[in-house]
């Protein structure tokens, strides 16, 4: 009997282009007849329905195409994001607005409609289609997952539209004198009352500097708790995550 429902169930679905149909056979029957087939299904339709919403080649004027994400913004980070996994040295190296660029030009790819003045003002709205997040391909979500694990671990804040270049330039490597910093805060005013600033990422390391409370600071790296800062004077050093906050406005 059990075999006869399935049976019928299956082909109720079998020629549907609604992958929640076959998604709900695999949950009812996850050990079914045709769950290869249902997998195969929901990866076939999945893939015409990406290729269906990619945008027709943009040209530059002199015949030549470009990518939807470059017509949209500056030079991606990671042109192959939507192909392959990225690795997580090859994101450690890279600035929280890297960072933050490679993890929402996936997104501008798929033609989502940003609603922050700092994604409109870098990606713009030409190709914009959908407010939808649930559009990224398997390889992005989990490429996106990564990046985003990387800004936490360097304590990356939010971005502002100062952190960039107008759209179609890359983004610049450097802190701009205005725009977010992240600041010194937590400590004990019954203590010694300042966060150190370390010559390497370690508590026995020789000391550059004393940095009070509010102390601005731009992240550059991070190694476990530690952070790698610079200064406003263009000092560098390391100092312990615990104690830095994001961000302000100067």
């Amino acid at each position: 009997r059990e075999k006869e429902l399935e049976l019928a169930f299956w082909n109720s679905i079998k020629e549907s282009p609604n992958t929640g149909l076959f998604r709900s056979y695999l949950q009812q029957y996850p050990r079914g007849t045709f769950v290869p087939i249902a997998r195969a299904r929901i990866e076939e339709i999945e893939a015409k329905i990406a290729a269906a919403k990619a945008p027709p080649p943009v040209t530059n004027g002199q015949g030549q195409g470009v990518s939807e994400t470059s017509a949209r913004g500056p030079a991606p980070v990671f042109a192959d994001s939507a192909r392959r996994n990225l690795q997580e040295p090859e994101l450690t190296r890279l600035a929280c607005e890297q960072l933050w660029l490679a993890r929402n030009e996936m997104f501008a790819r798929n033609g989502y409609c940003f609603g922050t003045s700092a994604a409109q003002q870098v990606f713009g709205t030409r190709g914009c289609t959908t407010s939808r997040q649930d559009i990224l391909s398997p390889v992005e979500i989990q490429n996106m997952r990564l990046i985003k694990a990387v800004e936490d671990r360097k304590a990356c804040g939010a971005i502002t539209t100062a952190a960039f270049a107008p759209a179609g330039r890359s983004v610049s490597q450097s802190q701009p004198a205005g725009g977010s910093w992240h600041y010194v805060t937590g400590l004990d005013p019954k203590g010694d009352n300042f966060l150190a600033l370390k010559v390497a990422p370690d508590v026995r390391s020789e000391r550059i500097a004393k940095m009070g409370p509010d102390t601005l600071l731009k992240i550059l790296n991070a190694r476990g708790d530690w952070r790698q800062v610079e200064l406003r004077d263009g000092r560098t050093g390391w100092a312990h995550s615990r104690y830095i906050k994001c961000c302000r406005e100067q």
